[in-house]
Parts: structure tokens; C-alpha cells; sequence
């Protein structure tokens, strides 16, 4: 990929058209498939409890995220400052990987993306909202299928594993991944979490 991309930026004056655009496709093909790698290692630990709580602040973490996700600074974060004790590498694993859906999915040059979580009894409440392009109900509905049975699988070759490793880790503190549509652009992506992260 490094090598790739050293060509283009040394040559692309003296390089034919069609090289460059060959170029390019290849490093977009071996990002994706080093993207797809790290997928798969991430999907196959994620059923590993962690069940060493932190305390730490859910907006540290969340714009730490994202900086990872978007270095370009396309999307402002609205998220509330409050302190949660949970097992820290699920957390983010769950909340990187939703990052990267809403960056991934948008439409649009600029974005916002708003992550909310309170208390409720012995559990924590997220939401993970958007203005991006949304989903039909359809596809809406097919996305939900096939994240509450894994063998459901209607959604085509773009569909990634992101999702899927965070209901996989989800369902590791009995919780699940529920979409909800926004009542204009974008969605919503709502789970809870033990408090202390303890089933």
C-alpha cells in the first residue's frame, strides 16, 4: 500500500492515465482487504469477556474515537460528559466500530454524530445517532434481521463485519445492538450495558 502510494506521489506527472487509475484501484483493494483482515481478528475475540471495570469519561473516549475514525475533522461530536464504569476495551471496540459506520456511510462533506448515555436501574442506556443518508425500512429491517440471526445475510457484498462484531460483543454482556430511524436524516443504534459491565 506504502509503496502505492510513494509511486503516485513521485510519478503521477509522468505516469498514463490508466497506470494511475490501475494504481489507485490496487491500493483501494489492499486497504480493503487489510481493513477486512482486521475485522476478522478483531470478530474472533470479541465473544472474550473482559470484566475488569474502569472508570473513565465517556467524551475522552468518544473524541479519542473519532480522531482515529475521521483525522480529517468531517463530523462534529455531541456527547454528554459523564464518568461510566465498564470494561474499557469492549466499550470501545463497540464504539469505534459505530464510528466507523457512520464515517464510512455518509453522504455528505460535513456531519454529526451525537452519543448519549444514562442510567437506568442496573444499566447504562446508549445511543449512537446520526444525520447520514439513513436506511429504508426494508433495508432498515434486513440490517436488524440479520444482526439478531447472524444467518440471515440479505444486505449484499458492501455489508462489513463492523456491525457484526459490535452485536457479537454486545451479546458477550447480554446485550444486543436495536436500530432506530431519526425523524429526518440518519439513524440511531441503541444498546445497554451492565453497570460495572457485570451479567
Amino acid at each position: 500500500g506504502k509503496l502505492i502510494k510513494w509511486v503516485l506521489e513521485d510519478h503521477a506527472d509522468v505516469l498514463p492515465e490508466d497506470a494511475k487509475a490501475k494504481l489507485i484501484d490496487a491500493e483501494q483493494r489492499m486497504s480493503g482487504m487489510q481493513r477486512m483482515l482486521n475485522n476478522l481478528l478483531n470478530y474472533s475475540r470479541v465473544s472474550i469477556k473482559d470484566s475488569d471495570a474502569e472508570t473513565f469519561s465517556l467524551a475522552d473516549v468518544t473524541h479519542s474515537l473519532l480522531r482515529e475514525q475521521d483525522p480529517e475533522g468531517r463530523f462534529t461530536l455531541h456527547v454528554n460528559d459523564v464518568e461510566v464504569t465498564l470494561p474499557l476495551v469492549p466499550i470501545q471496540t463497540v464504539l469505534r466500530n459505530l464510528l466507523a459506520n457512520v464515517v464510512r456511510h455518509h453522504d455528505r462533506d460535513k456531519g454529526t454524530i451525537a452519543v448519549t448515555c444514562q442510567t437506568h436501574a442496573d444499566h447504562y442506556f446508549f445511543c449512537v445517532g446520526d444525520d447520514g443518508p439513513g436506511l429504508s425500512m426494508e433495508k432498515r429491517q434486513q440490517l436488524q434481521s440479520s444482526l439478531d440471526d447472524p444467518s440471515v445475510r440479505k444486505l449484499g457484498k458492501k455489508s462489513g463485519i463492523g456491525l457484526s462484531i459490535v452485536n457479537q460483543s454486545l451479546q458477550t454482556y447480554g446485550s444486543r445492538l436495536t436500530i432506530v430511524p431519526n425523524s429526518g436524516r440518519g439513524l440511531q443504534f441503541t444498546f445497554d450495558w451492565p453497570i460495572k459491565g457485570i451479567v
